[in-house]
């Protein structure tokens, strides 16, 4: 027995110190790969999540020293790339120890994870030999450990953030938004009732069942079991247009084509984009329009046109375009122009800065036949007087009214009428965007002018003159004798707008009408005739300058000398006055001081009976120093029965005084003889009237 045990221990011996009889002592096996690691929130505000599994073995049961704990926000695409992604992760390897005996179950918080964020994790263990083992077999597969920190309720939920709209349809809009933490479910309201639309757990909603082109506004707020966020700022998005149909041409002219088209469940006031080609494939945008027909005009004779039309919802998302439609302008055959535009009548407001220009219907042809293929009117606009216009409007207009922006500036405007041939009209006299809002006749000279003020200027406009009908100014140049001191003379009238008459028994209420002539200069020498860039024939240039003119006008029985205000930078002589008819410029001194000449009183005997015509006495003073003057009407007996308005003072620009014939409670004066007493400059100036019944 002693034998047998001595000979078995010295095997054993031997063995275990003999490798090199191929007897190993202790044989190095990585460990097994963790099969169970799970992941899970723990109840703390700290971002905390639970690890578990069991402490694995190897084949040769060496115990397990510590393990290597590694995570990300994103898991493994597939077994294969297991330790891709293992590497990826190497910056938030965690070191876990010591290590529990094979089978037994494992457990480890870690901490501060971001809140909202889902994390994905992978382990591996390491022995006792610094043997370490494959990742764990989950990483790759759907089980991959994963978790969210877990997120604890201590308030209601912020606004929710990125709240928007999108217009999927013509019937459907889909709302979508952030998830935020801490919110349970949030809130779609209708806006601005506040309606409640819908309550959800979701990040998307669709409203559907809705009309086409039209808005939805809505709020959102989010909320949990202590309450709702503040809502979001009110988001409106449109519903998509439908594409409109039965596109149609209704009218076609030598310039003009007429296309209609059918909304198609559109809402009222949807716009659409009419685009035009010359080919059938190339489109251009013609116009955007919220009606169902448009006009297109200023086209050429003879020419094929295309056009197709788009709905444009109330985002601006356009629809597919419509079926196309062609036409061919027929060649032109019209050639009569309408009449002129008038009546025109301006308007600035208090604070300068929009002009609205106001004008009556043309109704006539040029030659005066009825019209009856008006198309509109163009508005020209002008920075100076005698520049050039450019027209302002894409189309012609089918109102008789325009509002322009001016901001304080100084514009020309005058209107054109079109017809539908492409013929336009004479210009209109011209309204200017100043304070005083004039209408101003220009005159075929280019410098000759007719100012009238608002202030008058209404008696143009029919409701506003006896005749009912609106009137416009024209100058004709007439005839002056050779070798005399009248260097030009001419007719200013106002004529009737339906049948071109002049009318004579037409006054400007009050004398702010500034008519300016132009003189003729040659070298610094006035000269015969109409002004000119050329230079005169010799025996037309006089020895004067410009400094000795004077204006002369015809009262219906003389020529009165009326002075003037020379403006030389315009080459024109100025005054104010409340009549037209004709004018004179003669070679003749200007007043030095305060005159008033015996002819410049006019009419000597006045009707004040309110038709309109010789209603009123009117004193012509000569004023070169601007003088303040002051007027009365006594009776025979030197009582005073009146006092004359202060003049309507324009700096240079001669002065009147007007009686209307009424005394001093408003009454017209009783028939007879009247005296008249004029001051100023130190001077008195008398003589009389007759008041006729």
């Amino acid at each position: 027995m002693l034998f047998g045990w001595l000979i078995a221990t010295a095997f054993s011996s031997f063995a275990s110190q003999s490798a090199g009889f191929g007897v190993t002592a202790h044989i190095k096996n990585p460990p097994n790969a963790i099969t169970d690691l799970s992941a899970a929130a723990v109840g703390s505000a700290n971002g905390d999540i639970q690890l578990a599994w069991k402490a694995p073995s190897n084949s040769n049961h060496v115990r397990m020293d510590h393990y290597l704990i590694r995570f990300a926000t994103y898991p493994a695409a597939n077994v294969a790339s297991a330790e891709t992604w293992w590497n990826e992760a190497a910056a938030t390897q965690q070191t876990f120890s010591p290590a529990q005996a094979p089978g037994v179950q494992e457990f480890l918080i870690l901490s501060n994870f971001s809140l909202g964020i889902h994390f994905y994790f992978g382990i591996k263990s390491v022995d006792q030999d610094d043997m370490v083992s494959p990742i764990d077999s989950r990483v790759g597969l759907p089980t991959q450990a994963q978790s969210d920190p877990l997120y604890i309720i201590t308030q209601p939920p912020v606004t929710p953030t990125n709240f928007v709209g999108l217009a999927l349809s013509t019937n459907s809009i889909r709302w979508t938004w952030d998830n935020l933490l801490g919110a349970s479910f949030y809130i779609l309201n209708a806006y601005p009732s506040g309606t409640l639309v819908i309550q959800t757990t979701n990040t998307a909603i669709m409203e559907s069942d809705l009309l086409p082109n039209t808005p939805l506004s809505r709020t959102l707020k989010s909320g949990n079991a202590l309450g709702l966020s503040n809502p979001t700022a009110a988001e409106t998005v449109y519903t998509l247009a439908n594409p409109p149909i039965n596109l149609s041409v209704a009218n076609v002219s030598f310039t003009t084509i007429t296309v209609t088209w059918n909304a198609a469940g559109n809402a009222s006031g949807t716009q659409y984009r009419l685009e035009r080609s010359f080919d059938g494939t190339s489109y251009v945008p013609r116009t955007v329009v919220d009606a169902l027909t448009y006009v297109d005009g200023g086209l050429t004779e003879l020419t094929t046109y295309y056009y197709r039309v788009r709905a444009v919802n109330g985002d601006g998302i356009l629809t597919i375009p419509s079926s196309a439609v062609v036409a061919v302008t027929p060649k032109k055959v019209d050639f009569m122009a309408p009449d002129e535009p008038m009546g025109l009548k301006g308007i600035l407001d208090p604070t300068g800065k929009a002009f609205t220009l106001l004008w009556e219907p043309v109704t006539r042809n040029d030659d005066g036949t009825t019209i009856n293929d008006l198309a509109g009117y163009n508005i020209y606009r002008r920075t100076t007087l005698t520049g050039t216009g450019n027209k302002i409007t894409l189309e012609p207009l089918t109102v008789t009214a325009f509002a322009d922006q001016v901001d304080g500036r100084t514009y020309y405007y005058n209107v054109r009428a079109i017809d539908s041939s492409g013929n336009e009209s004479k210009e209109s006299l011209f309204a200017d965007s100043s304070r005083q809002a004039n209408i101003i006749f220009l005159g075929a000279d280019n410098l000759t002018t007719v100012t009238v003020p608002q202030s008058v200027n209404d008696v143009l406009r029919s409701m506003h003159n006896k005749y009912g009908v609106p009137l416009l100014i024209t100058m004709t140049e007439k005839p002056i004798p050779s070798e005399t001191n009248i260097l030009r003379s001419i007719n200013l009238s106002l004529i009737r707008g339906d049948n071109k008459t002049a009318v004579k028994d037409v006054a400007f209420s009050l004398p702010d009408t500034i008519v300016a002539v132009a003189y003729n200069v040659v070298n610094g020498q006035l000269a015969r005739g109409v002004p000119t860039a050329q230079s005169a024939d010799a025996s037309a240039v006089t020895a004067a300058s410009p400094k000795d003119l004077s204006f002369y006008w015809f009262n219906g029985v003389t020529w009165v000398k009326i002075g003037g205000t020379l403006d030389e930078p315009t080459q024109t002589l100025k005054t104010k006055t409340s009549f037209l008819g004709d004018y004179q410029l003669r070679i003749a001194p200007l007043a030095t001081s305060l005159t008033l000449s015996e002819g410049n009183v006019y009419p000597r005997v006045f009707t004040p009976n309110g038709d309109g015509f010789n209603d009123r006495v009117y004193f012509v003073l000569e004023n070169p120093g601007n003088a303040q003057v002051s007027g009365e009407i006594l009776d025979l007996e030197g009582r005073l029965v009146a006092n004359l308005p202060p003049p309507s003072t324009q700096s240079g620009v001669g002065t009147t005084l007007i009686w209307n014939g009424l005394d001093l409670n408003g009454a017209v004066a009783p028939g007879g003889v009247y005296l008249y007493r004029i001051k100023g400059e130190g001077k008195t100036f008398t003589g009389t009237v007759a008041v006729a019944r």
